[in-house]
């Protein structure tokens, strides 16, 4: 479980430096996907704990 919030972190910041650096939006696909795993990696493990 603490692998997942880990790997959800990494994947956030990935996300966000792609979102950031990415002035011609070319790579809007790659960010929003991991986006979304980061996403769906950090708060499932929250989710599942609060339930």
């Amino acid at each position: 479980m603490k692998k997942q919030r880990i790997l959800g972190t990494i994947s956030l910041i990935f996300a966000l430096l792609i979102f950031e650096l990415d002035r011609t939006g070319e790579l809007v696909l790659v960010s929003g996907a991991l986006l979304g795993l980061g996403v769906s990696l950090f708060f499932i493990p929250l989710i599942k704990r609060a339930l």
